[in-house]
């Protein structure tokens, strides 16, 4: 059983050969399922699956849109980590804001909300 496995797989030891012949390198790895590619042919893999398919890069803003454009702004801000948000100074700037000024900002952002919608 086992030497019909041995000449099925192709892999024969150096205690199999009666001269004790040279050890190779496939004797001592076994059988391996890929053999290791060449920088051509890995190159020669990666392109052939490129084909047939549009090239890298994100769409979010600008093939999703009906006009090709960038993200703005304001996009950028609401994707940003809330941790970095927190050290901006205008965040700080809030926090350190007298009660007096709060309400002055609110007040005119309702103004503001009000001449928008009536």
């Amino acid at each position: 059983m086992l030497e019909a496995q041995k000449k099925a797989t192709g892999t024969i030891d150096a205690t199999d050969d009666p001269s004790g012949g040279i050890i190779t390198e496939s004797n001592i790895l076994g059988v391996r399922k890929k053999a290791k590619q060449t920088y051509e042919e890995r190159m020669a893999s990666i392109a052939k699956g490129r084909e047939g398919r549009e090239k890298f890069g994100s769409a979010k803003g600008k093939k999703k849109k009906g006009v090709v454009s960038s993200s703005t702004n304001r996009e950028k801000a609401r994707r940003k980590p809330i941790m970095m948000a927190r050290q901006s100074s205008a965040v700080r700037a809030k926090k350190m804001a007298s009660l007096k000024e709060k309400q002055k900002r609110i007040r005119a952002h309702i103004d503001r909300a009000k001449k928008a919608y009536h």
